[in-house]
């Protein structure tokens, strides 16, 4: 999993003092604390945490640096399957023809401006054995936009969270492969005041993401792990970046997108939204399950790329030192 909170990974020379009882000269001992102290401030800093959710209060109250849960569509705390404890967040897919289609949505408020986030969770799509649901598949092919995430930045004045008045708009959907298989590609998706969004822009013909495989049976029937960088472009117009990893390897990347509002005014995200409206529909009421939720302004840098977590191991300190 990526944690960023973990603990972070020391220098290789401390291990060579593990469980060794060396002796030292006083003189030796003072050069070699001053080496372990500019070792220890040249580590890397932990990456800042600000929201952290895995559901085990049985409900949506958590509010964490003033980051809480907003409005549910199809939505609600699970008892009883977790990936850790005993509680996830449940989207119940009602049946919809893709004339119809099918909506399951969590919100969530940021409660300040973010110019750039790293978001992960923890995600299961049932493969219909485990008693979770029918194998999640959707009902055809087209038509695909299947939401993934939104980040946004907005005014809620519009009663919609901002959503509907956004100056700049980020995040992903997915693509069914097709109906005998119902794997699902993911791609990035973005747009600028209040002018649409796509998988090219606002224009239609700005940078993207190529389609990647995403869901597959591999996939279905156990926990997957997904980490999300978005980070809205600056003045240069076009360093504007979505990223996903699936497991801790990267699957999407676009790194010069021009997500930057007219003026500059609202660069930066302070709402988004977890899954959401999926147009290709579901033949059955079809759930996926999320928990273990995590919003930092950094990345770990043990985990950097995204995925796993460090496995280095933690040092002790010596034994004993004797001083002669």
């Amino acid at each position: 999993m990526l944690n960023f909170i973990r603990r972070e990974s020391r220098a290789e020379t401390f291990v060579a003092y593990v469980g060794k009882r060396p002796t030292v000269k006083g003189s030796t001992l003072v050069r070699t604390l001053s080496l372990l102290a500019l070792a220890c401030t040249a580590l890397p800093a932990a990456a800042q945490t600000v929201f952290t959710d895995s559901f085990e209060t049985g409900n949506l109250s958590h509010t964490q640096g003033g980051i809480k849960w907003a409005s549910s569509a199809n939505v609600s705390v699970y008892s009883g399957f977790g990936h850790t404890g005993s509680h996830s967040l449940k989207f119940a897919y009602p049946a919809g023809s893709p004339a119809v289609g099918s909506t399951a949505e969590q919100r969530f408020n940021l409660g300040a401006n973010y110019p750039e986030l790293y978001l992960e969770w923890y995600a299961y799509y049932p493969n219909g054995t485990e008693g979770l649901g029918p194998r999640f598949v959707h009902e055809a092919a087209s038509p695909g936009n299947d939401k993934f995430l939104r980040l946004w930045s907005g005014n809620p004045s519009d009663g919609n969270d901002g959503y509907s008045s956004f100056t700049v708009k980020a995040g992903a959907s997915t693509d069914v492969g097709g109906v005998a298989s119902g794997d699902e590609k993911i791609f990035a998706e973005y747009g600028e005041n209040m002018l649409g969004v796509g998988p090219f822009g606002t224009t239609g013909s700005q940078p993207s993401s190529a389609f990647q495989s995403f869901i597959t049976d591999s996939y279905r029937g156990r926990w997957i792990d997904i980490k999300v960088h978005v980070k809205a472009a600056s003045s240069a117009n076009n360093d504007g970046v979505i990223q996903i990893w699936r497991d801790g390897v990267q699957i999407v990347s676009a790194t010069n997108l021009p997500t930057y509002p007219s003026g500059g005014a609202g660069n930066y995200y302070n709402f988004g939204y977890l899954l959401g409206w999926a147009n290709a529909g579901f033949a059955q009421a079809t759930n996926v399950y999320i928990d273990d939720v995590t919003f930092s302004t950094t990345s770990s840098t043990a985990n950097s790329g995204g995925g796993g977590s460090s496995t280095a191991a933690v040092p002790e300190p010596p034994a004993s030192v004797t001083v002669q």
